[in-house]
């Protein structure tokens, strides 16, 4: 079962607002398959790459170029390198309004692990289950655009 979202839950966002999505996952047929799952939405950009250190530069490239990235969403275990845990943290560090969603195999692992609040203090807004639900997935998106809205001070009402 998936965490609960570690955020408030809000009124529905404008399903039209465009969103660009990291997915960060080393098995490259997993992350071929996110980036299928997240296209059933016309309005989700998602681009992948399989490693936390690939990650940073994209977030920064895409930073130079104005483009920047409203979600992450990565694997824990991301073999040789940094883990998704890791990446959180950088990844908040340096871009404090992106939504960092964590998806892993060890979910129940990593919620035994971690508090809530452990979880949120190393940039880390939500914990799913790998393999992810499509439900879960266009859920992230969700509360994704519901934060670039307020963000934009532009709050359904």
């Amino acid at each position: 079962m998936d965490s609960p979202d570690l955020g408030i839950k809000n009124p529905e966002p404008d399903s039209t607002i465009p969103i660009r999505v990291l997915i960060v996952e080393d098995e490259i047929g997993l992350g071929k398959l996110l980036s299928m799952q997240l296209e059933v939405d016309p309005h989700v950009t998602p681009i992948s790459c399989t490693s936390g250190e690939e990650a940073l530069k994209l977030l920064r490239s895409a930073r130079e170029r104005n483009a920047t990235f409203d979600l992450v969403i990565s694997d824990h275990d991301l073999g040789s390198g940094m883990n998704g845990l890791k990446l959180a943290g950088l990844a908040r560090g340096e871009f404090p309004s992106i939504r960092f969603t964590l998806y892993t195999a060890i979910e129940e692992k990593i919620r035994n692990t971690y508090t809530p609040q452990q979880l949120k203090e190393n940039g880390v807004d939500r914990v799913i289950r790998k393999p992810a639900q499509m439900a879960s997935l266009l859920e992230e998106v969700r509360q994704t655009r519901i934060l670039k809205q307020s963000q934009s001070g532009n709050p359904q009402t």
